[in-house]
């Protein structure tokens, strides 16, 4: 809900100062929180915060999305390295194979000839589609689903037993099924609903005053024509 809030700020400072300083910005101000409250087991210099929900500790990672959005579009060389460069120093408080994943994308964006091709094609697909169709929903659901089933896993002896990936694995199985499923009733009799509803208020808003200056234009072209 932090991220809503500051969202349209974001926005707005990008439209006055410009992508690189709203960047660079973020990524200081992440760093800086980092530094003065750590997160979990790393001290900072007022203490230790003990859940990443505070979206200072979160908001260079909008800041690497920024980047890497900027490299797609970008076509002079200096703008896509410094975008690039931007990007990775985003990540400095992720664990190494966030980074070297982050890495890897990048590269492969930068030297892919036909950007456009490369990800309209992967985002083009029914299972991209799909999880780009249902993501709000998920992302409104998915906590009210998986903290109850892992309490529930949780409390079974022979659960807490097993290896930790097998463990992850049946708790991501569990909880990712009954996820989509709502997840994707929402989007078909809710969100979609809502959209079309939104449309036709829009149009009919839009018809009306249409409508009201049209009659007020007759109505002052009439005055003159008596006059």
């Amino acid at each position: 809900m932090q991220f809503y809030l500051i969202f349209p700020f974001l926005m707005l400072s990008i439209s006055r100062f410009g992508a690189f300083s709203v960047v660079l910005t973020l990524i200081v101000l992440s760093h800086i929180t980092y530094k003065l409250d750590g997160l979990y087991l790393s001290q900072g210099v007022l203490g230790n915060f003990p859940q990443p929900s505070f979206i200072l500790f979160k908001i260079n990672i909008f800041a690497a999305g920024i980047s890497v959005a900027l490299i797609c579009l970008s076509e002079k060389t200096f703008n896509i390295a410094s975008w690039a460069i931007l990007a990775m120093l985003s990540l400095h408080n992720v664990v190494p194979q966030v980074w070297v994943a982050g890495l890897f994308i990048i590269f492969m964006i930068i030297f892919n000839k036909d950007k456009k091709e490369l990800f309209g094609g992967l985002m083009s697909t029914r299972i991209a589609k799909f999880f780009g169709d249902t993501s709000y929903s998920v992302y409104l659901v998915h906590t009210m689903i998986y903290v109850p089933i892992l309490y529930a896993l949780f409390q079974i002896e022979w659960f807490m037993s097993l290896n930790m990936y097998l463990r992850l694995f049946i708790a991501f199985v569990l909880t990712a099924i009954p996820v989509y499923i709502i997840s994707f009733a929402l989007y078909k009799f809710v969100e979609i609903r809502g959209i079309l509803l939104g449309r036709y208020i829009l149009q009919r808003k839009k018809l009306t005053i249409a409508s009201t200056r049209r009659h007020g234009h007759l109505s002052r072209r009439n005055a003159r024509n008596r006059t």
